[in-house]
C-alpha cells in the first residue's frame, strides 16, 4: 500500500500517521517527506507492506482517513500490487530512456499504447 498526503506543515504529522500504521502492525518499508517552506506545505509518501497489515488493512485506511481529515490533509492511497498505466516519451537519443530504466530498475507498469509512434 502506498500512502501519499499533503497538507500545511505543522509538528507531529509523521507521528500521527505512523502511529496508525504501527497500531495495525503495519511494517513501513519506506517513508519520504518534503516541506515547501515558502508555501508552508508538507508532503509525505509511505510504502507499507500489505502482508504486515493482513486483515486490518481496511481498518488502518479508515484510521488514516480520519486522521487526515483532522489534519485537513489531502490523502491518496494506492495499491502498489496493481500496475499503473504509463507512457514514456523520450527524444531520439537512447541515453535519457536508458538512464530512466537503469535508475528505476524494474518498472511495474502497463503501457496504454499498442504501438510506438515516432513524431519528427
Amino acid at each position: 500500500m502506498v500512502i501519499q498526503l499533503s497538507c500545511h506543515d505543522h509538528p507531529r504529522i509523521v507521528a500521527r500517521i505512523t502511529e496508525h500504521i504501527y497500531g495495525e502492525n503495519g511494517n513501513i518499508l519506506t517513508l519520504e517527506q518534503h516541506v515547501e517552506p515558502e508555501e508552508n506545505l508538507y508532503f509525505m509518501r509511505v510504502v507499507v507492506d500489505d502482508n504486515s497489515l493482513g486483515d486490518s488493512k481496511s481498518r488502518c485506511i479508515k484510521k488514516l482517513e480520519k486522521e487526515c481529515a483532522a489534519l485537513n490533509a489531502n490523502l491518496n492511497i494506492f495499491d502498489n500490487t496493481v500496475p499503473l498505466k504509463m507512457a514514456i516519451f523520450v527524444t531520439k537519443e537512447a541515453a535519457p530512456l536508458h538512464d530512466l530504466l537503469i535508475k528505476q530498475g524494474n518498472l511495474i507498469v502497463k503501457s496504454p499504447l499498442s504501438s510506438v509512434t515516432t513524431i519528427i
